[in-house]
């Protein structure tokens, strides 16, 4: 099996799995997260490791967002999950890079906006256990300096075993 359809079967689990798929606790998920981010239409949204983009479009979807007022980039380290974001309509750029590596300046991206710049909302969904201490240090300093509008807001979901 090769690494691109090995991925793209994760991608169609991923999707369907319980904490990521429609239903009461995404539905519960996402008002916290529209609550935290305070988010508007007119703000430009990173999701960073944000798979397939399905839950930022939830969030963007629920305040009225749509191309042409605010963006939506997703930041996913694997191009597979990245193909999911690119179908994604309320998605408009993808970018192939992790999180520390995005927060830095790097990785361009497909689709309008390309990612690069400052963004008035990050979300970080269940991405900090990916990241040992030092790079979580890296990847917070980088956000404030380089990619978090001043006044910005940024959400940090995990959870707990």
């Amino acid at each position: 099996m090769s690494s691109r359809s090995h991925y793209a079967s994760v991608r169609r689990a991923y999707d369907a799995a319980l904490f990521y798929s429609h239903g009461p606790y995404t539905n519960w998920l996402a008002a916290a997260c529209l609550d935290s981010l305070q988010l508007l239409p007119r703000h430009r949204l990173a999701d960073v490791g944000g798979g397939s983009g399905g839950f930022a479009s939830t969030l963007r979807q629920a305040v009225g967002g749509k191309r042409g007022c605010g963006s939506l980039t997703v930041v996913e380290p694997s191009g597979e999950m990245l193909d999911g974001a690119l179908e994604t309509p309320l998605v408009d750029a993808a970018v192939c890079s992790d999180a520390v590596g995005w927060a830095s300046g790097g990785g361009g991206g497909s689709g309008e906006g390309g990612g690069e710049g400052e963004f008035e909302r990050v979300l970080l969904k269940e991405v900090v256990h990916h990241l040992n201490s030092d790079d979580r240090r890296r990847l917070f300093g980088l956000l404030l300096r380089r990619r978090l509008s001043e006044g910005g807001q940024l959400c940090i979901v995990t959870r707990c075993a």
